[in-house]
Order: structure tokens, then C-alpha cells, then sequence
């Protein structure tokens, strides 16, 4: 399935309330998520995103990303950017948004990101994202590890 049908599949099915599970492909949300991991997508009403959450939408040339939302614009436009990543994405308008990820699950941990404990860390990931400075990739990807450890459940 090509880019442009997995987008209109995506959207059809949070676009019916469901949740959409599928593996992700890329390195840009290491340590929290890396290729194979399965994320968990449900609807979002974009007025109730909080900087931290993982929003999926679909950027330009109809890509289709998982990224951390850093910041809300004053225009209402949205700034996100991969955890393992040194680049802010380009803003982001609201109707680009599909769902926000709920849950990643690799080979044998769970790791629910629609609680509190999921938005506080979220959220403090998102602050240390903000800026650039030395060791930033260092503490993000140490934070993941203790997310992981801390919250990660163990698959039945």
C-alpha cells in the first residue's frame, strides 16, 4: 500500500472513531518507538492536544508522520518534532492531523501514553525538545529508558 492509500485508509477509519494499530517504519521517535514498533492511533479533537502528545498526521508530498507536538503557534498552528531527530518539523496546520498516538508496543512491553504519568513525561520531553543545547539527544533518549522502565508493561 503506497502513501496516498494508506493516508485515505488512515483517515477513513479514525475518520469513523475506530483506532488504527500498524508498524512503524522510521528512527525519528527512538527511543520511545523505532522500526517494527506498533503504534496506536485514535481520533483526536485537535482543541484537546497538549505539547507532548504524539500526534500522526500527514505533511507534505501526503508523508505520513508520528511526532511529538513541541508547541502550539499563536495562529493555532502546530510545531512538532521527532525525539531522535536535531530539526524542528514545518508548522503544521490542525486539518493535517489524523489521530494522536495512544499506545506503542515492541516485541514485549506496552507503553500506554494516554494517561497521566504518559502526559507528564511527554510533556517534559517536549520542554527538553524546545531548545538546543549540548547532550539534548543524551537526555531525551535517557528519559525514554526510564519511560520504558518505569510505565512499559509487559505483554500477556
Amino acid at each position: 500500500m503506497d502513501n496516498i492509500d494508506f493516508l485515505k485508509f488512515s483517515q477513513d477509519i479514525i475518520g469513523r472513531g475506530m483506532p488504527l494499530r500498524f508498524k512503524a517504519q522510521g528512527w525519528s521517535m527512538f527511543p520511545f518507538a523505532k522500526p517494527g514498533s506498533i503504534l496506536t492511533i485514535e481520533p483526536v479533537n485537535t482543541d484537546t492536544l497538549k505539547t507532548g502528545d504524539i500526534i500522526f498526521y500527514h505533511g507534505s508530498s501526503d508523508s505520513l508522520i508520528a511526532h511529538r507536538l513541541i508547541k502550539i503557534n499563536i495562529d493555532g498552528s502546530l510545531v512538532t518534532r521527532g525525539d531522535y531527530v536535531s530539526y524542528f518539523d514545518p508548522p503544521l496546520a490542525r486539518g493535517n492531523v489524523i489521530g494522536k498516538v495512544t499506545m506503542i508496543e515492541n516485541s514485549s512491553r506496552q507503553l500506554a501514553l494516554n494517561n497521566d504519568l504518559g502526559h507528564i513525561c511527554g510533556s517534559i520531553v517536549a520542554l527538553f525538545l524546545r531548545g538546543r543545547f549540548p547532550c539534548q539527544g543524551t537526555i531525551v533518549r535517557f528519559l525514554g529508558v526510564i519511560w520504558w522502565l518505569l510505565q512499559g508493561r509487559h505483554k500477556k
